[in-house]
């Protein structure tokens, strides 16, 4: 007997210490529990004050944008346009004082409001939600987070870009390409959607347009301007047809902005006055061809250009080596950006050429850095592809006024 009950005793410890040891395990896992959750809190917290302080940063930089020109669009419009096409009501809620709301969607938006009450100077603060207020609704998972910038009237001179397209219209151009379709018409096509995009973002009255087509002789279609819908009708006006006369393309498109009164290339990228206002900018020639270069300017019987960027180019023989000297002028004297697109079987294009002699590089211009080998070229295999690639996006990383300042 006496063993039969310290047998129950034993097995009564046992229990009692497993009962503990459960205990302890379900307490620690409770504290696990809790202390993950309260992670993940932190976390969403964290999360929503960063959804938030986002769309205040999008109101300040959309403010900033309208309100940094020559013509603040506050007191002036109704309303205002942010990413991707947002129109904004804008209301003067006392005087010289400015208020206006950006639904970024998924809840988010800003309320941003525009101080202009002291002379010369703007006080712009942003309040962004994760989620958008809503009468008077109290949301406990609303967040909100300011910013405040403020600024003097003088530090804010608008950027400018003039861009000019210098176009090969040779003989080739009339091939037809594998997916149907000559390479004229495709091209076209693609210069038709860069200008429609141009004419459709928010940078559209800071660029201004010029247009030369080259082949046997070069010569321009239209003059600088930010006319787009004239400039299409020219661009659907051109023909296949001829050599291939790169320098003279080159040489006309440069004077295109250089003989410009009003470009900024002709005033050194100093503040200019004008139709365009008070600003600072910078020039860029954008080349499109499918072959090598093989005419020159003296064959094409032409002078347009030489008074600016010297006769001495018309004693370099050979077309490549004309262009470059063309474009050595155009990049060092003109302080002109040079982009170049070879487009086409590689056989039958000098792209290294074009990318070492031709192009700008990142010395020029601060973008070309991203692209081939630090030049401002593209080497595209058809102009299929040419269509895809030849955009603001492409080109100036959707944002041609952050890339001007020098």
């Amino acid at each position: 007997m006496l063993n039969i009950k310290s047998t129950a005793r034993n097995k009564g410890y046992i229990l009692l210490f497993a009962l503990m040891a459960i205990s302890l395990l379900l307490i620690v896992g409770l504290m696990i529990s809790r202390i993950s959750y309260q992670e993940m809190e932190i976390s969403g917290i964290s999360l929503e004050s960063q959804k938030a302080l986002n769309a205040s940063n999008a109101g300040v930089e959309c403010a900033m944008f309208w309100d940094r020109r020559p013509l603040s669009i506050f007191g002036v419009e109704n309303d205002i346009e942010c990413f991707d096409g947002i129109l904004s009501l804008i209301s003067e809620i006392e005087l010289n004082v400015y208020e206006f709301n950006i639904d970024f969607g998924g809840g988010q938006c800003a309320v941003v409001t525009v101080d202009k009450k002291i002379e010369e100077e703007t006080v712009i603060e942003s309040r962004g939600y994760n989620i958008c207020p809503s009468g008077g609704d109290l949301n406990p998972r609303r967040v909100e987070r300011a910013v405040r910038v403020e600024y003097e009237f003088g530090d804010t001179e608008a950027f400018w870009a003039d861009i000019s397209l210098v176009l090969d219209v040779s003989g080739s151009m009339g091939s037809l390409e594998a997916g149907g379709g000559t390479r004229m018409s495709l091209m076209k096509d693609a210069i038709v959607d860069f200008l429609d995009e141009i004419e459709s973002s928010v940078f559209g009255s800071e660029i201004m347009i010029g247009l030369t087509e080259f082949s046997s002789d070069a010569k321009v279609l239209s003059e600088i301007s930010a006319d787009i819908t004239s400039i299409i009708s020219d661009v659907n006006s051109m023909n296949a047809a001829g050599y291939t006369n790169i320098p003279g393309g080159l040489m006309i498109g440069a004077d295109l902005i250089m003989g410009n009164p009003d470009s900024l290339s002709a005033n050194s990228g100093q503040p200019i006055a004008g139709g365009r206002g008070l600003g600072y900018g910078r020039s860029f020639i954008i080349l499109v061809t499918d072959g090598e270069a093989n005419k020159t300017t003296y064959e094409a019987g032409f002078e347009r250009g030489l008074d600016r960027l010297g006769s001495s180019v018309m004693n370099v023989s050979g077309s490549e080596s004309q262009a470059s000297s063309v474009a050595f002028d155009i990049k060092e004297d003109a302080d002109i950006i040079i982009i170049t697109f070879g487009v086409g079987d590689p056989s039958t294009i000098n792209n290294e050429w074009l990318r070492n002699e031709i192009a700008s590089d990142e010395d020029d211009w601060e973008r070309c850095g991203e692209f081939d080998e630090g030049k401002c070229h593209f080497q595209v295999d058809n102009f299929e592809e040419f269509r895809e690639v030849f955009n603001l996006d492409t080109i100036f990383g959707g944002d041609p006024i952050r890339w001007i300042p020098f």
